[in-house]
């Protein structure tokens, strides 16, 4: 049975996907660093909601629960998903929207088990307390400690970018 509890990972991070701004700074990310979306809605959670600061450890940890899935699964089809989308410059093909629609569910189907396998991961946590702003930058700089990223002051200033828009 799904969990209900509105300070469940897995409901918390789809209200915060939802977020304006939030999606597009978290993509981006993915794109341009290899950060699982779904890891760093984890960190966020944990730190907004959870009030919990994670170890390198425990960001290491969610790292090799989800990242195969996340690469070779829910990677693949959002390569596959895109590429229908913005068809291919020069090529013998157009986009087809009912094949792109089905990939888009399929992904999608991908993505939300690896939010339940999160889930689970910080499910018998402890209630941390209140979470805040400063936590939550804390677990993603330990995230992308633990992901082997160069962090620098830009990486540092678009974690608090996300941050911003996943607590207003």
């Amino acid at each position: 049975m799904p969990h209900t509890d509105p300070k469940r990972f897995s409901v918390s991070a789809l209200e915060i996907y939802a977020r304006p701004g939030f999606a597009e700074r978290a993509i981006a990310l993915q794109d341009d660093f290899g950060f699982d979306v779904n890891c760093l809605l984890f960190c966020l959670w944990a730190g907004i909601v959870a009030g919990k600061r994670l170890t390198v450890a425990e960001c290491a940890a969610t790292i090799a629960l989800t990242g195969d899935w996340s690469r070779q699964v829910a990677g693949n089809l959002r390569e596959a998903r895109r590429a229908l989308k913005e068809g291919m410059d020069g090529g013998i093909w157009r986009p087809r929207p009912e094949l792109y629609e089905a990939i888009k569910a399929v992904e999608l189907s991908a993505e939300k088990i690896e939010l339940e396998w999160l889930d689970r991961f910080g499910s018998d946590w402890p209630d941390g307390g209140p979470g805040d702003r400063d936590v939550a930058v804390a677990n993603l700089h330990r995230h992308a400690e633990a992901a082997g990223a160069e962090i620098d002051a830009m990486l540092m200033a678009r974690f608090a970018e996300l941050v911003d828009s996943a607590n207003p």
